[in-house]
């Protein structure tokens, strides 16, 4: 357990150490968005296991800073479809390359096995319920 809350620890620190516009949580919303964009507020909260109220809240300031928007549906003015901006696309891709030279430094001196061997293990470990 304490090697897995080292890695949390490690994630959520990142941003601190590495200057990052955004935190983890925004990043995840945000990539959650980019991947299903029209996405409801309701259903990124299913599909990011939290309550509509906190990411309700995340969306509000998100959309404060720019990163995404909020369209009424057509045909159901009621719901919102959510997208991103051009700048919350900019701040993802720059958030991605980030994280992307903080996996490649961490695993600096593994053998190409090692590296898939560890991919595989998370992708097991994140598909399991």
């Amino acid at each position: 357990m304490e090697e897995v809350r080292a890695l949390v620890k490690k994630v959520r620190g990142a941003r601190i150490a590495h200057n990052m516009r955004i935190t983890y949580n925004e990043s995840l919303i945000l990539s959650t968005i980019r991947g299903n964009p029209g996405i409801t507020a309701k259903d990124l909260a299913a599909q990011l296991q939290s309550d509509k109220s906190t990411i309700s809240r995340q969306v509000a300031q998100l959309e404060g800073k720019g990163y995404l928007e909020r369209r009424k549906r057509s045909g159901n003015h009621r719901m919102h479809d959510l997208l991103l901006t051009d700048g919350g696309l900019a701040t993802l891709a720059e958030a991605d390359e980030t994280w992307i030279s903080i996996v490649e430094e961490k695993q600096a001196g593994w053998t190409e096995r090692e590296r898939l061997d560890f991919l595989r293990l998370l992708v097991k470990y994140n598909g399991s319920s």
